[in-house]
């Protein structure tokens, strides 16, 4: 695919991927991550970039401009919701765009994520969120279910989810060195 801008023409073959996959024996996709132009003096990478390719999963692709909104908006219905700087939030999910929404929209909305991995043993999911005190947690649709036991708040993602109606502006949080990003 090419893409064609004033005074400039690129070509799809021409940005770089890097690919994270699971081991070969997993049954799990890979999922591609198209590597970011450099900033420009104010911080911003180029504004051509939000049509590049961001994400691909599955056959399945997603542009920064639209990566960037699913994670503003998820980012502010966090705030909107309560969650403070450095609060831990547990994602529960298989790997998908959902997965990648979540992370980033958790960091920017100055939180912490706890990764939690649906093949874990239930005693172990128990164990880590009692652990973490982590009182919200992200989910898919087909996972919520597997959440009920544990008296916490689950929010569902997805395509037109509770994040739907929030602001695609990216919420005023200052993030600082020292701040917590996850927990393991």
């Amino acid at each position: 695919a090419n893409i064609s801008l004033p005074n400039a023409s690129f070509s799809a073959a021409e940005v770089p991927t890097t690919s994270l996959s699971a081991p070969a024996s997993s049954t799990r996709s890979a999922i591609s991550i198209v590597r970011i132009p450099p900033p420009t003096s104010t911080g911003m990478p180029p504004a051509f970039t939000i049509c590049f390719t961001a994400l691909r999963f599955r056959g399945r692709g997603m542009t920064y401009g639209l990566l960037n909104t699913r994670i503003s908006k998820l980012a502010n219905y966090l705030l909107s919701v309560g969650v403070k700087k450095n609060q831990l939030v547990a994602v529960y999910m298989d790997r998908s765009f959902e997965m990648i929404i979540a992370l980033y929209g958790i960091l920017k909305a100055g939180a912490a994520y706890v990764p939690l991995d649906p093949e874990f043993p239930r005693e172990r999911i128990k164990y880590m969120l009692e652990d973490s005190g982590a009182e919200l947690v992200l989910t898919q649709e087909d996972k919520a279910e597997a959440l009920a036991e544990y008296s916490r708040r689950v929010v569902v993602l997805g395509e037109n989810d509770v994040t739907a109606s929030m602001s695609e502006e990216n919420p005023e949080v200052e993030i600082k060195e020292g701040d917590y990003a996850y927990m393991i």
